[in-house]
């Protein structure tokens, strides 16, 4: 057991080919950032768990039978928390100094654009690609303009970043990264507010404590968009 209160379960990989290791190479899950952010910005001891999610053990689907991560432990209880946002509550609720709020307290900022990145994704080279392009367009204008729009800056609750940024921030990223990728989507010049936040994000220690590879981001997409350009 390790010695911190909480133990966070994020895909990655593991060291030495293991199925899961309390050492490795943190992957590229935008919801387990999520978590990872909640918890850095507490400042508090934690350990994460680097899981192999190809390669799940039988202990994850135990726990969390629709077996996805993140996955917390609260060693001191035994509790498991699965969910990103049911676990950004629980740290909350465990360390509610300094106050980063609950998922209910999150703002809509747009940030339910995630799904149609997907559905965009997996539609590259598909007679319905031209319209999930536009569906997503519409939806990440929608984070445009809240982020134009908000008076508080440069994070969506204020200075600091908070509950609805530690979702906001990595789908923004995923997205970024992603498009630029497979499609030259020049994402930050087209939507000047995003690229502010993104670029005031990737300056946090919150956020470099918590980072992966671009390499990681694009390797999860090759297999399912590579084929198809």
């Amino acid at each position: 057991m390790s010695a911190a209160r909480l133990e966070l379960t994020v895909k990655g990989d593991p060291k030495d080919g293991a199925q899961d290791s309390l050492q490795g190479v943190l992957g590229d899950c935008p919801f387990c950032h999520r978590a990872l952010l909640a918890l850095e910005a507490k400042s508090i001891p934690y350990q994460a768990r680097y899981l192999d999610t190809r390669n799940k053990p039988a202990w994850l689907l135990e726990v969390n039978p629709e077996g996805t991560v993140p996955v917390l432990k609260d060693q001191e209880t035994g509790t498991w928390i699965p969910d990103s946002g049911a676990i950004v509550d629980y740290i909350e609720d465990l360390y509610p100094k300094p106050a980063t709020g609950h998922v209910a307290d999150s703002k809509d900022a747009g940030q339910g654009f995630f799904p149609s990145f997907v559905q965009y994704l997996r539609s590259i080279g598909h007679p319905d690609e031209d319209e999930k392009k536009q569906i997503l367009e519409d939806k990440v204008a929608i984070v445009e303009a809240f982020l134009a729009g908000n008076p508080e800056g440069p994070f969506v609750h204020g200075r600091e970043p908070a509950v609805t940024d530690f979702e906001l921030m990595p789908k923004l990223h995923h997205l970024d990264i992603v498009t630029r990728h497979f499609k030259g989507w020049m994402l930050l010049e087209k939507y000047p507010s995003i690229g502010t936040y993104l670029e005031a994000a990737r300056k946090l220690p919150i956020w470099q404590a918590t980072a992966y590879s671009e390499e990681s981001m694009i390797d999860h997409w090759v297999p399912r968009v590579g084929s198809r350009l």
